[in-house]
């Protein structure tokens, strides 16, 4: 199969288009900037902005109305909740979960769950010492 076999274009409401492999699930009103790399089996929920330049890893879950910013890269199996926001330059590590309406800030490193509400400064390392255990 080739990767045109294996991919889709995703087309953004102002008209540009980004492939996405065929085993992801697209909401409504979703933006997806330039360069992004989805890995399959992604869900994107309805109204979410995703950056230019973002790789997200395979089997992630992204929920509706979320913010990723520039050059995030999100790994495998990392569920992020409706309503959080992302900064740019974030590194989410494999099977972090980050709860509803949380916020993280440029250039953060998630090691560890973020609880939903929690605010992650940026450019800290958020890791199971912090206030939010794994």
């Amino acid at each position: 199969m080739t990767a045109a076999e294996r991919t889709r274009l995703h087309t953004n409401p102002d008209g540009g288009t980004v492939a996405v492999p065929k085993t992801c699930k697209i909401g409504r009103d979703v933006e997806i900037g330039l360069g992004v790399e989805i890995g399959r089996d992604v869900t994107v929920g309805d109204f979410t902005e995703i950056g230019p330049d973002v790789e997200i890893g395979e089997g992630a879950e992204i929920g509706p109305d979320v913010t990723v910013g520039d050059f995030t890269e999100i790994g495998p199996d990392v569920e992020i909740g409706e309503g959080a926001k992302i900064g740019s330059f974030v590194e989410i590590q494999d099977g972090v979960i980050v709860g509803k309406y949380s916020a993280i800030g440029d250039g953060a490193n998630i090691k560890c769950d973020v609880q939903p509400g929690a605010v992650v400064p940026r450019d800290s390392l958020h890791h199971a010492a912090e206030p939010s255990p794994c």
